[in-house]
């Protein structure tokens, strides 16, 4: 599965957290509720994108706003990268390989 990486940028954890202080996205957690609710990012919000309306999430967003997307291993992060291209978001970030060892180092 190949990605168009124009205007979208992998992190590896190491650079999360200037990424956060630099940038100041919308954070967006799409692993399940019950992960979320054991622990999330600071201001990050939860989209269940297989059961809640993702264009609604999104209302009132600007298209130019930094989003950072975060799962638990990468996958939903793509899947919703693709969809929050077409609907014209243009600085789409994610975790690489999910926020899960991410959350061990800060441990």
């Amino acid at each position: 599965m190949s990605l168009t990486l124009e205007a979208r940028q992998i992190f590896i954890q190491a650079d999360l957290q200037d990424f956060l202080s630099i940038k100041n996205p919308l954070i967006v957690d799409l692993r399940t509720k019950s992960d979320f609710d054991r622990g999330h990012l600071d201001g990050a919000r939860h989209l269940d994108f297989l059961h809640q309306n993702v264009e609604s999430f999104f209302e009132g967003v600007d298209r130019n706003k930094s989003v950072l997307l975060y799962c638990s291993n990468g996958t939903r992060c793509k899947s919703m990268i693709r969809l929050l291209s077409a609907y014209g978001f243009v600085d789409l970030h994610f975790v690489d390989n999910g926020i899960g060892l991410w959350f061990e180092t800060m441990s």
